[in-house]
């Protein structure tokens, strides 16, 4: 059985393939991804850290007409029940809980600053780092 609440990304797919096949990961390897193999195995899992991602949001790969009012920041970090999206900037900032609110339709930003700063300093510090 499925686990709805189950967080996965790309970056996971490398630890949990390496995991199903009995396998070591490389001593030098460095990823964001976590070994998420129980999730697919159905039994219960959480992530341990934050998710991120980037998407390109922007004029150039995304320049049709009419977009730009309802265009999405580009940066993005899923840390339990909360989504934060950030612009590389620094701006445009808006929280969610997306148990809650799976629509995305209330941005709690202004009753949850602590947690916003704190994901958003997160999330742009993992920009940074990208090379």
């Amino acid at each position: 059985m499925w686990d709805t609440n189950s967080v996965l990304g790309a970056v996971d797919f490398f630890p949990t393939l390496v995991r199903l096949a009995h396998a070591n990961l490389p001593l030098d390897a460095k990823s964001d991804g976590e070994d998420a193999s129980a999730m697919l195995l159905g039994q219960a899992s959480s992530r341990a850290r934050p998710l991120f991602w980037e998407y390109g949001r922007n004029t150039n790969a995304f320049a049709f007409p009419g977009i730009a009012p309802n265009r999405s920041p580009n940066l993005a970090v899923r840390d339990g029940n909360w989504k934060l999206l950030v612009n590389t900037d620094g701006t445009g900032a808006e929280l969610y809980d997306v148990v809650r609110d799976p629509n995305e339709t209330r941005n709690v930003i202004a009753r949850r600053a602590g947690l916003s700063n704190r994901l958003a300093r997160a999330v742009l510090e993992w920009r940074k780092s990208l090379p």
